[in-house]
């Protein structure tokens, strides 16, 4: 509801009075000057102009984070991609094929004393710190043997999955 129909309404003021106020505020805006009029014209088309800046350098701002964090993401995903690879490499290049046989080697891992049955040479590396032990590739519950250097690179990458390195 405009001021008019609120002071009309109220009492304040009659219908004739509300219809001479409008008639004056129409002539007084004829009778401005011209160029007050495009002053205020150009004033309120500067302050659109404005407003419409600053919604574009917010809208390149938000652009610009969510390009940064994209970015961020695919170098984390990409670095997740390398580190698995590396694993899969340390497994595959460091393997030892046979390593069981007879011998029972045994090893302490969080505090509990467990065995591998391994073969005499196996069993040799591992005491000179020439193999490790290690959790499976695909399966934890699994151990399988590795070369040292592989070890200590499965160790950089994953250090949960080395159960016993013999280092000097």
């Amino acid at each position: 509801m405009s001021l008019r129909d609120q002071m009309l309404k109220a009492g304040l003021i009659t219908e004739e009075q509300a219809k001479r106020a409008a008639h004056s505020q129409r002539v007084e805006k004829t009778r401005s000057d011209p160029k007050e009029r495009a002053q205020h014209k150009q004033a309120s088309q500067e302050e659109v102009r404005r407003q419409r800046e600053a919604e574009r350098a917010g809208h390149r701002e938000q652009s610009h984070q969510q390009q940064a964090q994209q970015v961020e993401r695919q170098q984390s995903l990409s670095e997740q991609q390398r580190r698995s690879a590396a694993i899969v490499a340390a497994y595959r290049d460091g393997a030892i094929a046979s390593w069981e046989g007879a011998r029972r080697y045994c090893y302490a891992v969080q505090g509990r004393i467990e065995w591998l049955l391994v073969s005499d040479d196996v069993g040799r590396k591992l005491e000179a710190g020439l193999a490790a032990i290690v959790s499976g590739e695909r399966n934890p519950q699994r151990h399988a043997v590795l070369l040292a250097g592989a070890a200590l690179k499965l160790r950089e990458l994953a250090p949960e999955r080395v159960l016993v390195l013999h280092t000097a």
